[in-house]
């Protein structure tokens, strides 16, 4: 979630607010700890060694884990080892014997699968060619977190966002064994997974959860969509460590793991070898291809034309699951997670002033301004309107817009008259790192929600449907699925399983968003506080 997108708050480091002076709205905490027990708020010195902690992991974990694009999707993954291996799931890596990685500071690599475990949603992948030095990568946690423990999760969701450094975001164990989803798309085993108030969404798939000391917990996979929605938004689901670590031990030399304990391996299958040794190479120079397509370049002027004639088709998409996105936006604003931030800010921030002003904007709505003192304030574009309406706050002193930015989404106002009383702001300097605790308030001076900086200030691409775009794969897609379905039906057991987890494989493809922005912004600080 990109910061200054939301018309309701305004993003506040909470080491900042301390030092702002009086004269503005104060914090309250009246309904900030709502469900949330007293032991569990955390006091000033507690935040203060949390935020510590939470930097420390994100700055350490951050080089550990790489972007994977695959053949049919794109997804996150954790380095194991110093040579560069790689766990993520098998629904971001099916579909290929290679894939694509990208690394924090922006190299990018080509990898070999080694194996895929169907069943328990694993793949490991290897570069082709060995670095030169020793990789950093994740150590093993072996046992399970205990219930309430905090967790961080690293991945893409929706793909880069102007860089290659992953989104950080944290939340809490909320059942550390068991209880899982049986199945996820149809055959896909999380019965025994971790569950989490994490919020991670598409292309956070395969990536690393990890503990506050960095280890790795589990593999992110997939969303329980219906326990998400639920009071506590419990929807989050990894594959255990331990698990993890059991089973990739078996996945080399291009070995397949159907459910059922079914092992396709191309040394004793014929069939296997030989489709492998048929699509090896074409598959091969295709993703050297996306290899030398840097997706982090600006989009070419025809593919954005193309992009905005798909627009009313997506758009119809969304509109059709607009509910259901809603009701999972609303369960991330009331989980666990984020109760407990928001109730322990509160409390630090009770006494404290906030710069924030409630103004009336030429349409009628309340709408929440970031003071600059004798500057003004800011408010979010898309409240300013586009003619020379006034804004007006409580005391019936009128606003005008001084000054429009489209490439920051964001409007400096003025006041008509006479100057309202200047206080000292007190402003943060340096950019906050990543794991930087924040605080977003309402008009009222109410913490609404918390969260960390997930992504320090970057500029945040239009669009990045380019990313999905594999042009050998639509073109064989269709004849593909007809020789899958011919598989099935004359095929040995094996096979007809084989041919049924690939035809999946493209339906998950098919199903696949890279979380299209509706706009882009030129320089914008991400957290992961839920804000409407």
């Amino acid at each position: 979630m990109s910061g200054l997108r939301g018309a309701r708050g305004i993003v506040v480091p909470w080491l900042v607010v301390a030092a702002i002076a009086p004269g503005l709205v104060r914090a309250k905490e009246a309904g900030s700890a709502a469900g949330v027990r007293a032991r569990e708020v955390l006091d000033a010195r507690e935040l203060a060694a949390f935020e510590r902690t939470w930097q420390r992991v994100a700055r350490e974990a951050t080089p550990k884990t790489v972007m994977v694009l695959g053949l049919i999707g794109l997804g996150t993954g954790a380095r194991i080892d110093e040579d560069g291996t790689v766990v993520t799931n098998a629904h971001v890596a099916a579909g290929a014997s290679y894939a694509v990685l990208t690394y924090h500071d922006g190299t990018r690599v080509l990898a070999r699968r080694l194996g895929i475990d169907y069943d328990k949603d694993l793949a490991v992948l290897r570069p082709v060619e060995r670095s030169e030095k020793p990789l950093p990568y994740f150590e093993f946690r072996r046992q399970r977190p205990r219930a309430g423990a905090w967790v961080a999760a690293l991945g893409y969701p929706g793909g880069p966002r102007g860089d290659a450094k992953p989104i950080f975001t944290v939340g809490r164990v909320v059942q550390p064994e068991g209880r899982g989803m049986a199945q996820v798309s149809g055959f896909l085993d999380y019965g025994d997974a971790i569950r989490t108030d994490v919020p991670i969404f598409s292309g956070n798939s395969g990536g690393p959860l990890v503990d506050a000391q960095g280890r790795l917990v589990g593999i992110n996979g997939a969303v329980d969509l219906a326990a998400a929605l639920g009071a506590d938004g419990l929807g989050s689901l990894a594959i255990p460590s331990e698990l993890v670590e059991r089973r990739i031990r078996r996945l080399e030399g291009g070995v397949v793991r159907l459910p059922g304990d079914v092992v396709l391996d191309p040394a004793t299958n014929p069939l296997l070898r030989w489709l492998r040794e048929k699509l090896d190479a074409s598959v091969r120079k295709e993703m050297e291809r996306r290899l030398e397509n840097d997706p982090l370049r600006p989009m070419p002027p025809a593919l954005a034309r193309k992009l905005a004639e798909d627009a009313l088709e997506h758009a119809e998409r969304v509109a059709a699951s607009h509910a259901e996105l809603e009701g999972f936006t609303r369960s991330v604003r009331h989980s666990g997670r984020n109760r407990v931030l928001r109730a322990s800010m509160a409390r630090v921030l009770e006494d404290r002033n906030i710069p924030v002003r409630a103004l009336h904007a030429p349409d009628g709505r309340v709408v929440a301004a970031t003071d600059l003192g004798a500057r003004g304030c800011v408010v979010v574009l898309a409240a300013a309107g586009e003619g020379d309406g006034h804004f007006e706050d409580e005391r019936g002193r009128r606003w005008r817009v001084a000054r429009r930015s489209e490439e920051h989404g964001l409007a400096l106002l003025e006041p008509v008259g006479e100057a309202p009383p200047v206080h000292r702001i007190a402003e943060r300097r340096e950019e906050p790192a990543v794991g930087t605790l924040v605080a977003v308030p309402d008009t009222a001076g109410e913490i609404v929600a918390a969260g960390v900086v997930s992504a320090r200030a970057r500029m945040i691409p239009t669009d990045l449907e380019e990313l999905m775009q594999t042009a050998l794969f639509d073109r064989l897609r269709r004849p593909l699925r007809v020789l899958l379905v011919a598989l099935e039906e004359f095929g040995s057991k094996e096979t007809a399983e084989l041919a049924r987890q690939i035809r999946r494989a493209i339906e998950i493809r098919s199903g696949f968003s890279s979380g299209v922005q509706d706009r882009g912004f030129k320089h914008a600080l991400s957290f992961d506080a839920p804000i409407d």
